[in-house]
């Protein structure tokens, strides 16, 4: 066999190696039902889809919010909750007016699944004090690298 064709068989091996099994999992994030409380806080439910069909794994849901606004993030409701398959859910705030919705895998490879996009799967409700109450809420996702939002699926592994 010459030298060329095993140069085009090794090249298409693993194009189609990376095709079969090294693409990454794309995901999307939206807010939805924003809405005043009675108590006037400002709460909006986080909702997650997959292009494909998975599981979630560990993941850190990260978004920031305007602090001129909206104040005091804190966790209103766990749509995941009931499920073995996570530890409970936490809210973070690493730096002020950036916080993220921290979720644990209890045992690789037991996530829960994930509606594939349009659907969308609710996954947590966030509430906020409101610090001025004429102006709109100013959230938006929080993706840059490792900083940002990381979903994992639930090998644990494949992000």
């Amino acid at each position: 066999m010459s030298n060329l064709l095993r140069v085009f068989l090794t090249i298409c091996f693993i194009g189609f190696g990376h095709m079969m099994f090294g693409q990454a999992e794309k995901f999307n994030l939206s807010f939805q039902n924003g809405e005043v409380e009675s108590d006037n806080s400002f709460c909006v439910d986080l909702v997650l889809s997959f292009d494909r069909t998975g599981k979630l794994g560990s993941s850190n849901l990260v978004f920031q919010y305007d602090t001129e606004i909206l104040a005091n993030p804190r966790l209103a409701a766990d749509y995941l909750e009931g499920s073995q398959s996570y530890q409970a859910p936490t809210i973070s705030e690493p730096i002020k007016g950036r916080v993220s919705f921290n979720l644990e895998l209890t045992n690789p490879g037991f996530g829960e699944d994930i509606e594939v996009a349009p659907n969308k799967t609710l996954v947590s409700k966030v509430c906020f004090d409101r610090v001025d109450q004429e102006r709109l809420w100013g959230l938006k996702w929080f993706v840059d690298g490792t900083a940002g939002t990381v979903v994992f699926v639930n090998d644990e592994d494949t992000q």
